[in-house]
């Protein structure tokens, strides 16, 4: 064999006999390292199934405790270790990485330039547990798109799906069909702060023994043209708190279909320009409202139904006005009840002074208590700005 010839077997063996590194091209798992696998990207890298993220070749400063960096541009779950020298690529790897660590866990997230979506390397759902924090870095707003199969036995699909932790700042939006939900909770007190969401069949989902908090969102124009879709739905024994957020545009605002002990407290919140019910309360849900606005739907602003038990009432802690709720120009009637339960109603605004039957309708068996009434409760705690007429 000539030295040249022999040069060649050489270099050809050496290379059968070393597998892929972290970043090499790939066309499934079976051809990466065990331990790692072939990314949507097409690269091999640490399974995000467990399992810590390393620092690169070069060498990254440690990420400090408790906190990992996310950035789609300029991150690598093949290299990166989570600190903002080195970030990583994907928020599923870094999830990953802090369900590993066993501790609570806060993930800063940078907007990309794309939506985080399956095609830039996520599984869907994000699964959000206690002690994990999703917050958008400072100053930015990023965004996820799409959803999928949520794991718990069911069909449901979702972008997110909680049970526990913080979502903090993102755009969360529906693309593709089936639509799925927006988040999805199941169980824990997981909480959402400032984040809009919109596109999805449902927006937020509280099912299960969930106990979520919205506070300062926006979910808005859920569902398609020829299937409306729902803002917000509490449904089996869940509950939620709902604070100055926004939920317009959408087919129904909120369904509360719970049968849960806790209520579900609507309070500072604007509900408007829905093309059904704002909200509905039905079967043996229990529904809380204070210093709301309630307006432009295109039904019912509030329709209480089945024995849905609801405390409507505006009345502060001194029994004055301080907590109205506005009830107006909603399409048929700010206020609708057949329940079982009395509704209280007392101490709000409506379109007229007191409220007449064209703004409260009252089905034979049912009661409401309306007087007294307020006026003009526009004000820090009340999103309703002062009355200008119906248009």
């Amino acid at each position: 064999m000539s030295r040249r010839a022999a040069a060649l077997l050489l270099l050809v063996a050496g290379a059968a006999c070393n597998p892929p590194v972290d970043g090499a091209p790939c066309a499934g798992d079976g051809e990466c390292p065990e331990g790692q696998s072939c990314s949507p990207l097409g690269q091999c890298e640490p399974a995000p199934d467990g399992g810590e993220a390393r620092g690169s070749a070069a060498g990254c400063p440690d990420a400090p405790a408790g906190t990992l960096v996310v950035a789609m541009g300029g991150g690598s779950d093949a290299i990166g270790n989570g600190s903002s020298a080195c970030p990583l690529a994907t928020v599923t790897k870094a999830l990953a990485v802090a369900a590993a660590s066993g501790g609570a866990v806060t993930i800063s997230v940078h907007a990309g330039p794309q939506a985080y979506s399956v095609a830039t390397g996520e599984r869907l759902p994000l699964v959000l547990g206690p002690g994990v924090s999703l917050v958008a870095a400072s100053g930015e707003t990023p965004r996820l798109a799409g959803a999928g199969p949520v794991g718990d036995g069911s069909s449901s699909l979702a972008a997110v799906w909680m049970q526990g932790g913080v979502l903090q700042g993102f755009e969360l939006l529906g693309s593709g069909a089936p639509l799925g939900d927006g988040v999805y909770c199941t169980a824990g007190s997981p909480a959402l702060s400032g984040d809009e969401i919109h596109g999805f069949a449902a927006g937020v989902v509280v099912a299960g023994s969930c106990a979520a908090t919205l506070d300062r969102c926006d979910v808005h124009d859920e569902g398609q043209e020829s299937q409306p879709g729902v803002g917000v739905e509490v449904i089996d024994e869940a509950s939620a708190s709902v604070a100055g957020s926004r939920i317009h545009a959408n087919g129904t605002g909120a369904i509360v279909r719970s049968t849960g002990a806790t209520p579900t407290e609507f309070a500072g919140v604007e509900v408007t320009g829905n093309s059904a019910d704002g909200v509905d309360c039905l079967e043996t849900s229990r529904l809380s409202m204070r210093s709301s606005f309630v307006h432009a739907n295109g039904a019912v602003g509030v329709s209480i139904s089945g024995a849905c038990a609801a405390d409507l009432s505006g009345a502060d802690a001194a029994g004055g006005c301080g907590a109205a709720n506005t009830f107006v120009c909603n399409g048929e009637h700010d206020l609708s009840t057949t329940s079982s339960s009395p509704v209280a109603a007392d101490h709000d605004d409506w379109d007229q002074d007191p409220p007449g039957e064209e703004d409260v309708f009252v089905a034979e068996g049912s009661a409401v208590t309306l007087s007294p009434t307020c006026t003009n409760v526009a004000g820090a705690s009340n999103p309703a700005p002062p009355p200008t007429g119906c248009q």
